[in-house]
């Protein structure tokens, strides 16, 4: 049940982020949804889901933002890898933790994105404009993210509840 949960959440936040939240001008510097399911999937989900809806998460999103293709598969990849690295040596109650993490999340995508744009045309620059919105995305980021993510477990939770195999046992 927890593969059809998360087919489900990446299309309504594939949906979201790119059919509804760019018709509206708060959520234009409004970080990447994305990556807090991919967050959420490195805290709290075994590594087969993982090892699937990353790299899942990773093409759909390339698929639809017009970046080089691999850009994102890479970033959740490596994102993942780190969560859990960090994992090892911290422990995920803390309430500190999510908040860091999400900061680290944000950061390093766009950075990374950030670099890649400098590789494509052949110059660094770093004008301004990006550094606001790398600002805007972490505040933004570090204030809402961990509700977000409680949200998705929480979510998750009560999908396992109403799982088809209660329903079934019910009416069969």
């Amino acid at each position: 049940m927890a593969f059809g949960f998360n087919t489900l959440f990446i299309s309504v936040f594939l949906l979201f982020q790119t059919s509804i939240a760019p018709n509206f001008k708060f959520f234009y510097d409004f970080f990447n949804l994305m990556s807090f399911f991919v967050v959420y999937l490195a805290l709290y989900r075994p590594t087969q889901e993982i090892i699937i809806f990353v790299p899942m998460t990773g093409i759909l999103i390339d698929s639809v933002s017009g970046c080089p293709f691999g850009l994102y598969i890479t970033i959740y990849i490596w994102v993942s890898i780190g969560i859990r690295w960090v994992l090892k040596y911290l422990h995920k109650g803390n309430m500190f933790l999510i908040p860091m993490i999400i900061f680290g999340v944000i950061l390093v995508e766009n950075l990374i994105i950030t670099g890649v744009m400098g590789v494509i045309e052949k110059k660094f620059f770093f004008c301004p404009e990006r550094f606001r919105l790398i600002i805007v995305q972490l505040l933004c980021g570090v204030l809402i993210g961990p509700f977000l993510i409680c949200f998705i477990k929480d979510l998750h939770t009560k999908w396992k509840c109403w799982s088809f195999e209660k329903i079934f046992k019910y009416f069969g």
